[in-house]
């Protein structure tokens, strides 16, 4: 277990310039500037099957925060209850790619991308994840914009966005959304 680290980048856990394997932890009441629960920068690390919950950070991830050029898979994870001040409550990723499949995301809160803050994104593959009840004022469950890849076989459900997209805020093109459960949001 990690938990009560504070930094200003990564307040459980800095992964930067790896390929880390961050695998079967707690992660858990840890806070940051960014990335309250884990910080990727610069890397291509396997985050699986962890539970990471209740981080905080002020500016973006709340729970993950990647950065730099970084292309992560995120599988198997329960990311739940991490709150940010402005982007990504549970996951943020700012011009990178990612694979994020077979995760819970719920219960997260942030300004934009209560559960998820992709902005521009590429490739992005977002699969078999089950989001639900995270807040936000702008895309609660998913806040995504141009990128490539595809968000595909969710469960996107009941999730509360104060100004628009409760389900999924998308702005953008490049980005397919096919065969996911869209509903109570």
């Amino acid at each position: 277990t990690i938990r009560n680290g504070q930094a200003e980048t990564g307040g459980g856990i800095l992964a930067t310039n790896s390929s880390a394997l961050i695998q079967n932890m707690t992660i858990t009441e840890n806070s940051a500037g960014s990335g309250g629960g884990i910080q990727v920068s610069n890397c291509s690390p396997t985050i699986k099957g962890n539970i990471i919950a209740s981080n905080t950070a002020y500016n973006d991830g709340g729970g993950i925060c990647v950065a730099g050029s970084s292309t992560p898979t995120i599988i198997e994870n329960v990311i739940v209850s991490n709150g940010v001040g402005r982007y990504g409550g549970g996951i943020q990723l700012y011009y990178v790619g990612a694979i994020i499949r077979g995760n819970v995301i719920s219960g997260n809160g942030g300004d934009w991308g209560g559960g998820v803050f992709a902005h521009h994104a590429s490739p992005f593959h977002f699969v078999d994840n089950r989001v639900s009840g995270n807040g936000a004022s702008s895309g609660a469950g998913l806040h995504l914009t141009s990128g490539s890849g595809a968000v595909a076989n969710n469960l996107i459900a009941s999730n509360h966005a104060a100004n628009g997209g409760g389900g999924v805020y998308y702005a953008g093109t490049g980005l397919p959304l096919v065969l996911n459960t869209i509903s109570r949001n």
